[in-house]
């Protein structure tokens, strides 16, 4: 049978058409045609009743020539009987046309695509979406191996590129928040290699080889350029293969290569079993400026928002568990290497593996190696509400045979003349503005070095609430010579009075090597510039800290009880103001074997009970306050035998003040001593002598 439709046109009100047909043999048809249509799309809407676009406008123009063969039993072989020939051409200009169900008006569509034989190219498709505009270039090599499902090769290219998109514009709609963001100068190059049956009759994801030819693209509020974007990915029924994944953002590059098995998995209703990843980074340069910012927030901490990684490397694995939903996920880490350059540390030695379930996450074992620190990290946290499903207690741990913060942190203490004010210690970060949760710590390093402070078998057991408190249960640590205890709470449920109720016990601390840091001072500061020798004592109290937990003295209740063996006074300002009543005396080192007192300090003023001193001064007694700019008001019992020595070592003009180290003299309990009472007040700088005795004896 043959059937022939010839010279067949028409013009409909808005347009023209055009063609011919012939058809032969009706069991397997030869089909031969050729068509011509130009149509007014506003006309063509109205004619074919379409609803869903309103104000369609512009004009299509259509070119078609064909001819093949179908096979009606086995359509998917007809094509290997015949070369046929296709050609088609698609021109569309001017479009415009609004939707219901689309927000944005669509318009300035411009199209012009040909087919000529097995060959499909877009040779441009341009539109605008209310302020956004795209243009498309694509080409396929054989779309009716495609359409007839044959296993010929086929390739797949298309080239996207955009002047602007405003991302936020177009997801913005009825009650739906969009993405805030804009992407300028958008260029990408994407390629495909498969067989033909595979676009359509793959069960996942087309079954091939895929490639990112180039991508470059300005985004406006994650403020940096992506470029030289390439990568190779290889694609089967079940798994895919990244064998090279490359790109530039800024100056920073990076090489991915990676493995990814049962993927299929995904793309099931009710997925069961387990998706199996290694992954594998490598960068030359990898620069921390901005690159983990958007919006104008950083979430990166200050002090290494300028760190650069020189030759990184990080190599892993990640399981996947599904049953019905992805049940869990662990990540095994074996590898982190790379060289940082502002803090000049290296990262090595790293594995370790990190699990998370149903808002359960478990770090098990992450360790490594950051410049001279190495430790050991184990993490317990659960983020969801629902207390009833928590399986476990928060928690973190770290153990470190050397843990160096000042290296990791590029600590660099402040000058020594810098001016230190109240709100610089307010302005620092302050981890109450964060939310507590019931969390335990324990930390165990065995040598640690914070802010210049070397301490040994430092050993911490913690907790926090979430009422902002934070408990020390227990807290050991040596140093300074000595060993320090302590326990006590932070109390910051006002994160502006934060209040620290401490209990610490000290054993044989070098008075010289104990450096504390107060608010009037802003530096480091030994304990006593004056008192020297080792310490052992308890010290209670409730101190108020700034939110850098610097202690504010002048607003802190103190109890210390204290020994000092050892010791020696130099330069004290209570006895440099009797200095010309010993002239045969070494007033600027004053020995003593034992000092043992109760004192307190409370608003600023500390209280010193009566204590008896057997010195090389000879033995005395004294008691007083003393505030924290040094005003004083000292009462000094001085045996009168001791006085009238002196005093006749005055009047007959006998040798002075002797500079070398005298011998410690001791009371005699079984003697009446008879005493002369001073009391000083002033200054160190301004002070008055005069008798007088402490009432509070």
């Amino acid at each position: 049978m043959e059937f022939s439709l010839t010279d067949f046109s028409a013009k409909p009100e808005a347009g023209s058409f055009s063609g011919n047909l012939l058809v032969k043999n009706f069991e397997s048809p030869d089909i031969n045609m050729q068509l011509r249509s130009e149509f007014d799309l506003d006309f063509l809407s109205k004619f074919l009743n379409i609803n869903d676009l309103q104000n369609l406008q512009g004009k299509v123009a259509l070119t078609m020539n064909f001819h093949d063969i179908i096979d009606l039993r086995n359509p998917e072989k007809s094509i290997e009987k015949l070369n046929e020939s296709y050609f088609t051409e698609l021109e569309v200009e001017n479009l415009s046309f609004t939707s219901a169900h689309f927000h944005l008006p669509i318009h300035d569509i411009d199209i012009k695509a040909v087919m000529d034989g097995h060959a499909a190219t877009i040779d441009h498709f341009r539109v605008k979406v209310g302020d956004s505009d795209i243009s498309l270039k694509a080409q396929i090599s054989d779309l009716p191996a495609i359409l007839h499902h044959t296993a010929n090769p086929v390739s797949a290219s298309v080239e996207i590129a955009s002047n602007i998109l405003n991302v936020k514009e177009l997801t913005s709609y009825d009650t739906v928040k969009g993405i805030d963001e804009t992407i300028k100068g958008l260029s990408l190059k994407l390629k495909f290699n498969s067989s033909a049956k595979a676009f359509t009759e793959s069960p996942n994801l087309p079954v091939g080889e895929f490639f990112i030819e180039d991508l470059y693209a300005q985004l406006t509020h994650y403020p940096h350029k992506l470029h030289d974007f390439h990568a190779d990915i290889f694609v089967d029924n079940q798994d895919f293969r990244i064998v090279d994944f490359t790109g530039m953002i800024d100056k920073s590059d990076f090489h991915f290569t990676g493995k990814l098995k049962n993927y299929d998995l995904w793309f099931t209703n009710n997925p069961l079993g387990d998706t199996k990843v290694e992954f594998n980074l490598t960068s030359k340069l990898l620069q921390l400026e901005d690159l983990f910012s958007y919006g104008g927030e950083n979430y990166v901490p200050e002090d290494y928002r300028h760190e650069e990684f020189k030759n990184l490397h990080v190599h892993g694995f990640a399981d996947l568990h599904f049953n019905k939903g992805l049940q869990s996920s662990d990540v095994y880490l074996d590898k982190v290497e790379t060289q940082m350059k502002i803090h000049p540390l290296r990262f090595e030695k790293f594995k370790g593996r990190i699990h998370y379930e149903k808002e359960h996450l478990v770090v098990e074992k992450l360790s490594g190696q950051i410049g001279k620190s190495q430790f050991e990290t184990n993490l317990h946290y659960y983020f969801g509400s629902d207390e009833t499903i928590k399986k476990r207690d928060n928690h973190f741990s770290i153990t470190a045979s050397r843990l160096d913060f000042d290296e990791l942190f590029n600590y660099t203490p402040p000058p020594a003349q810098a001016n230190v004010k109240p709100e610089d210690h307010e302005a620092v970060f302050n981890i109450y503005d964060l939310p507590f949760t019931d969390m335990t710590f324990d930390v165990d390093v065995k040598h640690l070095n914070y802010h210049r402070y070397l301490l040994d078998d430092f050993y911490l057991k913690a907790r926090t609430q979430k009422n902002h408190y934070i408990y020390i249960d227990t807290l050991s640590l040596a140093a300074a010579g000595g060993k320090i205890n302590l326990h006590g709470y932070f109390n910051g449920s006002d994160r502006n009075k934060i209040y620290f109720s401490p209990t610490m016990k000290l054993h044989k601390v070098d008075l010289d090597k104990l450096l504390f840091k107060f608010e009037n001072f802003g530096q480091d500061h030994l304990v006593s510039e004056n008192l020297h020798g080792k310490l052992s004592g308890t010290l209670t109290g409730k101190v108020h800290v700034h939110a850098d937990m610097v202690p504010i003295l002048d607003d802190s209740d103190v109890h210390m009880d204290v020994e000092v063996t050892g010791g020696r006074l130099e330069h004290y300002a209570a006895l440099d103001a009797v200095s010309d009543y010993f002239k045969d005396k070494n007033l600027s080192k004053v020995l003593f074997d034992t000092l043992h007192n109760q004192l307190d300090l409370s608003k600023g003023i500390l209280s010193i009970p009566s204590m008896t001193i057997n010195s090389t001064l000879g033995f005395i007694e004294i008691s007083g306050k003393q505030d924290l700019n040094m005003n004083m008001e000292y009462y000094l019992r001085i045996p009168w035998k001791l006085v009238t020595e002196v005093g006749a070592k005055k009047l007959f003009g006998s040798s002075d003040k002797t500079e070398g180290e005298d011998e410690i003299q001791y009371k005699d309990e079984s003697k009446r001593t008879r005493f002369v009472n001073l009391k000083i007040t002033g200054t160190p700088d301004a002070y008055k002598i005069s008798m007088g005795k402490d009432k509070n004896r």
